[in-house]
Protein backbone atom coordinates (compact mmCIF):
# COMPACT_ATOMS: atom_id res chain seq x y z
CA UNK A 1 0.00 0.00 0.00
CA UNK A 2 2.20 3.17 -1.27
CA UNK A 3 1.61 5.57 -4.36
CA UNK A 4 3.25 5.01 -7.33
CA UNK A 5 3.79 8.10 -9.72
CA UNK A 6 5.62 5.73 -12.23
CA UNK A 7 3.39 3.79 -14.38
CA UNK A 8 6.27 1.02 -15.12
CA UNK A 9 6.58 0.55 -11.67
CA UNK A 10 2.92 0.06 -10.92
CA UNK A 11 2.36 -2.29 -13.70
CA UNK A 12 5.63 -4.18 -12.25
CA UNK A 13 4.12 -3.94 -8.77
CA UNK A 14 0.29 -5.71 -9.77
CA UNK A 15 2.70 -8.10 -11.62
CA UNK A 16 3.94 -9.15 -8.48
CA UNK A 17 1.05 -9.03 -6.22
CA UNK A 18 -0.31 -11.06 -8.94
CA UNK A 19 1.82 -13.78 -8.69
CA UNK A 20 0.44 -17.37 -8.04
CA UNK A 21 1.33 -18.81 -4.84
CA UNK A 22 -0.02 -21.83 -2.62
CA UNK A 23 -3.02 -20.62 -0.30
CA UNK A 24 -3.41 -17.05 -2.31
CA UNK A 25 -6.89 -16.83 -3.50
CA UNK A 26 -6.67 -12.96 -4.60
CA UNK A 27 -4.93 -9.61 -4.84
CA UNK A 28 -6.38 -6.81 -3.47
CA UNK A 29 -4.31 -3.75 -4.17
CA UNK A 30 -4.55 -0.32 -2.35
CA UNK A 31 -3.16 2.31 -3.85
CA UNK A 32 -3.00 6.09 -2.53
CA UNK A 33 -3.63 8.56 -5.72
CA UNK A 34 -4.05 11.83 -3.94
CA UNK A 35 -0.98 12.97 -3.09
CA UNK A 36 0.74 13.35 -6.09
CA UNK A 37 0.41 14.40 -9.60
CA UNK A 38 -0.85 12.81 -12.49
CA UNK A 39 -2.14 9.64 -11.20
CA UNK A 40 -4.80 9.65 -13.93
CA UNK A 41 -2.39 8.21 -16.21
CA UNK A 42 -1.52 5.39 -14.17
CA UNK A 43 -5.18 4.01 -15.14
CA UNK A 44 -3.98 3.22 -18.55
CA UNK A 45 -2.56 0.09 -17.34
CA UNK A 46 -6.30 -0.87 -16.92
CA UNK A 47 -6.96 -0.25 -20.59
CA UNK A 48 -6.45 -2.41 -23.90
CA UNK A 49 -5.15 0.13 -25.71
CA UNK A 50 -3.45 2.52 -23.25
CA UNK A 51 -6.16 5.34 -24.06
CA UNK A 52 -8.14 6.44 -20.91
CA UNK A 53 -12.17 7.59 -21.33
CA UNK A 54 -13.18 10.94 -21.07
CA UNK A 55 -14.44 9.55 -17.73
CA UNK A 56 -12.69 7.02 -15.89
CA UNK A 57 -14.47 4.85 -13.40
CA UNK A 58 -14.76 1.22 -12.10
CA UNK A 59 -17.22 0.57 -15.26
CA UNK A 60 -14.99 2.25 -17.90
CA UNK A 61 -12.00 0.67 -17.50
CA UNK A 62 -10.84 -2.71 -19.24
CA UNK A 63 -10.80 -5.39 -16.74
CA UNK A 64 -10.38 -9.28 -16.98
CA UNK A 65 -13.76 -11.33 -15.72
CA UNK A 66 -11.97 -12.01 -12.33
CA UNK A 67 -10.81 -8.77 -11.48
CA UNK A 68 -12.55 -5.65 -9.98
CA UNK A 69 -11.86 -2.11 -8.82
CA UNK A 70 -13.28 0.23 -6.87
CA UNK A 71 -12.39 4.10 -7.03
CA UNK A 72 -14.31 6.21 -4.05
CA UNK A 73 -16.46 9.36 -5.45
CA UNK A 74 -13.77 11.62 -4.52
CA UNK A 75 -11.30 9.96 -6.64
CA UNK A 76 -13.10 9.88 -9.76
CA UNK A 77 -13.74 13.60 -9.42
CA UNK A 78 -10.14 14.14 -8.70
CA UNK A 79 -9.24 11.45 -11.94
CA UNK A 80 -12.16 13.65 -14.23
CA UNK A 81 -10.43 16.98 -13.26
CA UNK A 82 -6.78 15.70 -14.08
CA UNK A 83 -8.09 14.56 -17.55
CA UNK A 84 -9.75 17.71 -18.05
CA UNK A 85 -6.91 19.56 -17.43
CA UNK A 86 -4.14 18.06 -19.59
CA UNK A 87 -6.47 17.32 -22.54
CA UNK A 88 -5.91 20.10 -25.19
CA UNK A 89 -9.52 22.34 -25.53
CA UNK A 90 -10.26 20.46 -28.86
CA UNK A 91 -10.18 17.30 -27.42
CA UNK A 92 -12.33 18.73 -24.28
CA UNK A 93 -14.78 20.04 -26.30
CA UNK A 94 -15.14 16.59 -27.82
CA UNK A 95 -15.31 14.39 -24.62
CA UNK A 96 -17.85 16.73 -23.23
CA UNK A 97 -19.86 15.86 -26.19
CA UNK A 98 -19.55 11.81 -25.77
CA UNK A 99 -20.55 12.70 -21.81
CA UNK A 100 -23.85 14.10 -22.75
CA UNK A 101 -24.45 11.56 -25.68
CA UNK A 102 -24.13 8.96 -23.08
CA UNK A 103 -26.05 10.95 -20.47
CA UNK A 104 -28.41 11.31 -23.25
CA UNK A 105 -28.66 8.56 -24.89
CA UNK A 106 -28.64 10.09 -28.08
CA UNK A 107 -26.17 12.87 -30.53
CA UNK A 108 -26.85 16.24 -28.66
CA UNK A 109 -28.10 19.30 -30.55
CA UNK A 110 -26.14 22.09 -30.64
CA UNK A 111 -28.31 24.11 -28.10
CA UNK A 112 -28.99 20.74 -25.91
CA UNK A 113 -24.57 20.89 -26.30
CA UNK A 114 -24.68 24.72 -25.35
CA UNK A 115 -27.30 24.16 -22.36
CA UNK A 116 -25.76 20.89 -21.06
CA UNK A 117 -22.33 19.92 -21.43
CA UNK A 118 -19.53 20.59 -19.38
CA UNK A 119 -17.90 22.77 -21.63
CA UNK A 120 -17.98 25.95 -23.27
CA UNK A 121 -19.99 26.18 -26.66
CA UNK A 122 -17.88 28.95 -27.90
CA UNK A 123 -15.35 27.69 -28.18
CA UNK A 124 -16.74 25.33 -30.74
CA UNK A 125 -16.69 27.63 -33.58
CA UNK A 126 -13.35 28.59 -32.77
CA UNK A 127 -11.97 25.32 -32.64
CA UNK A 128 -13.81 23.38 -35.43
CA UNK A 129 -15.79 26.42 -37.48
CA UNK A 130 -18.73 25.05 -36.57
CA UNK A 131 -20.82 22.37 -34.60
CA UNK A 132 -20.97 20.47 -37.84
CA UNK A 133 -17.42 20.46 -37.54
CA UNK A 134 -16.83 19.17 -34.22
CA UNK A 135 -19.03 16.13 -34.93
CA UNK A 136 -16.92 15.42 -38.12
CA UNK A 137 -13.98 15.62 -35.66
CA UNK A 138 -15.40 12.91 -33.42
CA UNK A 139 -16.54 11.14 -36.42
CA UNK A 140 -20.03 11.04 -35.18
CA UNK A 141 -20.95 12.15 -39.24
CA UNK A 142 -21.99 8.67 -41.76
CA UNK A 143 -20.80 9.03 -44.76
CA UNK A 144 -23.73 11.04 -46.26
CA UNK A 145 -23.56 13.53 -43.62
CA UNK A 146 -19.74 13.85 -44.19
CA UNK A 147 -19.83 14.60 -47.32
CA UNK A 148 -22.78 17.13 -46.63
CA UNK A 149 -20.66 18.37 -44.41
CA UNK A 150 -17.50 19.06 -46.91
CA UNK A 151 -20.12 20.14 -49.92
CA UNK A 152 -21.47 22.76 -47.69
CA UNK A 153 -18.57 23.21 -45.38
CA UNK A 154 -18.59 27.16 -46.32
CA UNK A 155 -22.36 27.82 -46.14
CA UNK A 156 -22.37 25.89 -42.63
CA UNK A 157 -19.49 28.02 -41.38
CA UNK A 158 -20.92 31.45 -42.83
CA UNK A 159 -24.11 30.69 -40.74
CA UNK A 160 -22.18 29.86 -37.92
CA UNK A 161 -20.10 32.69 -37.86
CA UNK A 162 -21.98 35.60 -39.64
CA UNK A 163 -22.01 38.67 -37.21
CA UNK A 164 -25.33 39.10 -34.79
CA UNK A 165 -25.73 42.93 -33.86
CA UNK A 166 -29.43 41.73 -33.79
CA UNK A 167 -31.18 38.64 -34.21
CA UNK A 168 -32.76 39.50 -37.32
CA UNK A 169 -30.60 37.73 -39.74
CA UNK A 170 -31.40 34.42 -37.87
CA UNK A 171 -35.05 34.89 -37.27
CA UNK A 172 -35.26 35.32 -41.55
CA UNK A 173 -33.10 32.34 -41.80
CA UNK A 174 -35.44 30.36 -39.26
CA UNK A 175 -38.62 31.78 -41.18
CA UNK A 176 -37.40 30.04 -44.36
CA UNK A 177 -36.88 26.96 -42.39
CA UNK A 178 -40.05 27.23 -41.62
CA UNK A 179 -41.35 26.04 -44.97
CA UNK A 180 -40.33 23.15 -44.98
CA UNK A 181 -37.14 20.97 -45.81
CA UNK A 182 -38.34 20.58 -49.41
CA UNK A 183 -38.78 24.46 -49.75
CA UNK A 184 -36.31 26.62 -47.34
CA UNK A 185 -33.96 27.18 -49.84
CA UNK A 186 -36.54 29.14 -52.20
CA UNK A 187 -35.73 32.58 -52.75
CA UNK A 188 -38.51 35.52 -50.76
CA UNK A 189 -39.56 39.01 -50.18
CA UNK A 190 -39.66 41.25 -47.23
CA UNK A 191 -43.16 41.53 -47.44
CA UNK A 192 -43.43 37.82 -46.77
CA UNK A 193 -41.46 37.27 -43.89
CA UNK A 194 -42.61 40.51 -41.97
CA UNK A 195 -45.59 38.56 -40.18
CA UNK A 196 -43.20 35.53 -39.31
CA UNK A 197 -40.45 38.51 -38.09
CA UNK A 198 -43.17 40.06 -36.25
CA UNK A 199 -44.71 37.67 -34.48
CA UNK A 200 -41.13 35.81 -33.44
CA UNK A 201 -40.57 39.05 -32.05
CA UNK A 202 -43.45 40.14 -30.32
CA UNK A 203 -44.67 36.61 -28.33
CA UNK A 204 -41.78 37.04 -25.74
CA UNK A 205 -40.93 40.22 -23.66
CA UNK A 206 -37.31 40.45 -23.48
CA UNK A 207 -36.98 39.97 -27.54
CA UNK A 208 -39.38 42.93 -27.82
CA UNK A 209 -36.98 44.47 -24.64
CA UNK A 210 -33.72 43.87 -26.63
CA UNK A 211 -34.60 44.10 -30.49
CA UNK A 212 -37.39 46.38 -30.95
CA UNK A 213 -36.78 49.09 -28.33
CA UNK A 214 -34.07 51.44 -30.26
CA UNK A 215 -36.06 54.45 -32.50
CA UNK A 216 -36.11 53.10 -35.61
CA UNK A 217 -37.92 49.68 -34.52
CA UNK A 218 -39.61 50.72 -31.33
CA UNK A 219 -43.02 51.61 -33.13
CA UNK A 220 -42.95 48.49 -34.76
CA UNK A 221 -44.21 47.12 -32.16
CA UNK A 222 -47.27 47.31 -33.61
CA UNK A 223 -48.42 45.54 -36.75
CA UNK A 224 -47.37 47.60 -39.39
CA UNK A 225 -46.54 45.19 -42.75
CA UNK A 226 -45.54 47.91 -45.28
CA UNK A 227 -42.89 49.36 -42.45
CA UNK A 228 -41.66 45.88 -41.11
CA UNK A 229 -40.76 45.05 -44.37
CA UNK A 230 -38.65 48.20 -44.52
CA UNK A 231 -36.70 47.38 -41.91
CA UNK A 232 -35.97 43.69 -42.94
CA UNK A 233 -35.10 44.74 -46.23
CA UNK A 234 -32.23 46.76 -45.32
CA UNK A 235 -30.99 44.43 -42.01
CA UNK A 236 -30.72 41.74 -42.33
CA UNK A 237 -31.47 41.25 -46.51
CA UNK A 238 -29.30 44.06 -47.79
CA UNK A 239 -26.13 43.72 -44.95
CA UNK A 240 -25.83 40.09 -44.80
CA UNK A 241 -26.18 39.85 -48.43
CA UNK A 242 -23.55 42.38 -48.57
CA UNK A 243 -21.14 40.46 -46.14
CA UNK A 244 -21.64 36.69 -46.99
CA UNK A 245 -19.34 36.78 -49.91
CA UNK A 246 -22.06 35.56 -52.36
CA UNK A 247 -23.52 32.43 -50.43
CA UNK A 248 -27.12 35.33 -50.23
CA UNK A 249 -27.86 38.19 -52.72
CA UNK A 250 -30.73 40.85 -52.43
CA UNK A 251 -31.29 41.78 -55.57
CA UNK A 252 -34.95 43.64 -56.67
CA UNK A 253 -36.83 43.05 -53.96
CA UNK A 254 -35.93 39.24 -53.43
CA UNK A 255 -33.53 37.73 -51.09
CA UNK A 256 -31.44 34.49 -52.09
CA UNK A 257 -29.68 31.75 -50.48
CA UNK A 258 -27.19 30.34 -53.51
CA UNK A 259 -27.02 26.68 -51.92
CA UNK A 260 -28.06 24.15 -54.53
CA UNK A 261 -28.37 20.75 -52.81
CA UNK A 262 -30.07 17.05 -53.59
CA UNK A 263 -33.48 16.21 -51.87
CA UNK A 264 -31.03 13.98 -49.00
CA UNK A 265 -28.43 16.22 -48.59
CA UNK A 266 -31.22 19.31 -48.61
CA UNK A 267 -32.65 17.48 -45.46
CA UNK A 268 -29.59 16.96 -43.93
CA UNK A 269 -28.19 20.23 -44.27
CA UNK A 270 -31.88 21.71 -43.22
CA UNK A 271 -31.73 19.83 -40.02
CA UNK A 272 -28.47 21.53 -39.38
CA UNK A 273 -29.99 25.09 -40.23
CA UNK A 274 -32.36 24.18 -37.35
CA UNK A 275 -29.99 23.73 -34.92
CA UNK A 276 -27.57 26.60 -35.81
CA UNK A 277 -30.40 29.02 -35.84
CA UNK A 278 -32.00 27.83 -32.09
CA UNK A 279 -28.59 27.84 -30.56
CA UNK A 280 -27.36 30.87 -31.99
CA UNK A 281 -30.91 33.04 -30.92
CA UNK A 282 -30.70 31.84 -27.69
CA UNK A 283 -27.01 32.43 -27.16
CA UNK A 284 -27.88 35.97 -28.33
CA UNK A 285 -30.72 36.63 -26.06
CA UNK A 286 -28.69 35.10 -23.25
CA UNK A 287 -25.72 37.32 -24.00
CA UNK A 288 -27.95 39.92 -23.67
CA UNK A 289 -28.01 39.22 -19.94
CA UNK A 290 -31.71 38.45 -20.28
CA UNK A 291 -33.68 35.32 -19.27
CA UNK A 292 -34.72 33.12 -21.64
CA UNK A 293 -38.25 31.77 -21.69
Amino acid sequence: MRPTESLTVFTQQIGRGLRIADGKSHCVIIDLIGNYRNANLKMRVFTEDGQLPPSITSTTLDLPPTCAIQLDLAVINLLDEMQRKRSPRKQQLVEAFFELKTDLGYRPTYLEYHLKARADSRAVKQEFGSYIGLLAYAKELNDVELDTFDTYRQWIQEVNGTRMTKSYKMIVLQYMLSRGSANWLDAITAEEAAPYFYRYLTEKEYRMRTDLADKQSKGLRSYDEGRMATLIAKMPMEKWSASSKGLISYENGVFSIHVEASREQGEILYGWMEEVCAYRLHVYFERKGLRIG
